[in-house]
């Protein structure tokens, strides 16, 4: 995406959640608020708008779900089944630019063990790929996922202590 481009739709995102007002605020959380925002594309989308960690604004965009927001789904263990290895793959895959790595890494982090990730993010400093077996953070309410998605899942888990290390 051209820099022109990521502007214009960073600024399209605060101007359909109307500058982050109350009204449109979905959720909170301790890293941050959700809001619903429909930008001209049409699509509506969940804005996650974190507290501030630096000077800037810092937000996440992903597909709104209209069962809740995506610790509300992992929560419940028929709702989470219905999240299946290739639609949280998806979700990992449209992530935007805008996106800090930080947020990726929980994002990611948190479809693939199905909760809130907070074990792992308070142990950041000595979290490598090779300590976290695959395994032992699948999310064990879904069926084993097939060779391929075994595959897409460790790259996505090497990505996350990417991230994470990139913040450390």
């Amino acid at each position: 995406m051209k820099k022109d481009k990521a502007i214009i739709l960073y600024e399209e995102i605060i101007r359909a959640a109307k500058d982050f007002d109350a009204q449109y605020c979905i959720g909170k959380g301790g890293y941050g608020n959700v809001y619903k925002a429909e930008p001209s594309s049409g699509y509506v989308v969940a804005v996650k708008k974190f507290h501030p960690l630096h000077t800037g604004r810092s937000f996440l965009v992903y597909k709104y779900l209209e069962r809740g927001s995506l610790a509300s789904v992992l929560s419940k263990n028929e709702e989470s089944k219905k999240l299946d290895w290739n639609k949280r793959l998806s979700y990992t895959m449209q992530v935007t630019e805008k996106c800090d790595v930080f947020s990726f890494g929980v994002l990611a982090l948190e479809l693939i063990v199905g909760a809130y990730p907070g074990e792992f993010l308070s142990n950041l400093s000595i979290l490598t790929a090779e300590s976290i077996p695959l395994n032992n953070v699948l999310d064990q309410r879904l069926t084993p996922p097939l060779p391929e998605v075994v595959n897409k899942l460790v790259f996505i888990l090497k990505l996350v202590v990417s991230c994470f290390s990139a913040v450390v």
